[in-house]
């Protein structure tokens, strides 16, 4: 399955990221924040970012699910 990742401001979304970067079943197809505070932690924690926007991102015709981490 192909995951897109939208929102990175908990740390739970962290665990998440790991586990399905880790997972042979899942790909990690995209990862959005428009925080940009959000999104250099994120970075930091070694998060690729393939849109700064949410609207752009869930355009993305490659990717299947959505996990959220946002308020």
């Amino acid at each position: 399955m192909k995951i897109g990742f939208a929102g990175f401001r908990h740390d739970h979304i962290f665990v998440l990221y790991e586990m399905a970067k880790n997972h042979e079943l899942y790909e990690i197809v995209g990862a959005c924040e428009e925080q940009e505070e959000a999104r250099e932690k994120a970075a930091q924690k070694g998060v690729a970012f393939s849109h700064v926007c949410y609207d752009a991102f869930l355009e993305d015709a490659q990717i299947e699910a959505v996990a959220i981490g946002s308020a």
